[in-house]
């Protein structure tokens, strides 16, 4: 995947624009150990600066953060959860709540689960 040469997609784009950033990021950080070393230290201003370079996101909100890790193999991704809390007061029912929209994860094993719970 190539870089995006427009900002014009807007953050965060869509599929396309969100995959090349994505690679463009990790391949950044496969070829500088240094670079890598200091995201993987939990440097979030290192993480996010390169993302927003490497993604080409000009546009990148300043509320962003982005955290690099180094997962073995994709089952180990669980021990890293984000939960998206809904406004104070609009939790719908348990038998309306659908987890998928709270629970957050770009691990390939969530995103094949059938079930919308």
């Amino acid at each position: 995947m190539k870089k995006n040469n427009s900002n014009k997609a807007g953050w965060p784009g869509d599929e396309e624009r969100r995959a090349d950033a994505a690679y463009n990021f990790c391949k950044a950080l496969d070829e500088d150990s240094d670079l890598r070393s200091r995201c993987l230290d939990k440097d979030l201003p290192d993480a996010r600066d390169t993302f927003k370079e490497e993604g080409q996101y000009g546009n990148m909100p300043e509320d962003v953060i982005v955290r690099a890790f180094e997962i073995e193999d994709e089952d180990r991704g669980d021990r890293l959860i984000t939960i998206k809390l809904p406004p104070v007061g609009k939790l719908p029912p348990k038998d309306q709540f659908i987890a998928k929209k709270y629970w957050v994860c770009t691990y390939n094993h969530w995103d094949t689960l059938k079930s919308n719970k």
